[in-house]
């Protein structure tokens, strides 16, 4: 049960982030109760070239521990979804 309220957690503070229309928003962990194809379709989505986040210009400060999350990827993937990434 703890970790479905997780999710569902996480899952408001994201939709709460995207529809906040803040300049920056902080994510920690957001991505931690979803499974590897369903994180790659949300950080395309708000993260990627075409992503909500980048076409808002909103700023994102995401932590996570997550090597499972493509922004945690290194050599040129990260490029793809990031402008400066901190290890």
């Amino acid at each position: 049960m703890e970790k479905k309220k997780n999710r569902t957690d996480n899952a408001q503070a994201l939709t709460r982030a995207i529809y906040s229309r803040l300049p920056m928003v902080i994510l920690d962990d957001v991505m931690s109760g979803l499974d590897a194809r369903t994180a790659n379709l949300v950080t395309g989505s708000l993260f990627g070239p075409e992503g909500h986040f980048r076409k808002a210009g909103i700023s994102v400060v995401l932590a996570t521990h997550s090597r499972m999350c493509p922004m945690s990827l290194s050599g040129d993937r990260t490029q793809d979804h990031t402008d400066h990434v901190t290890y």
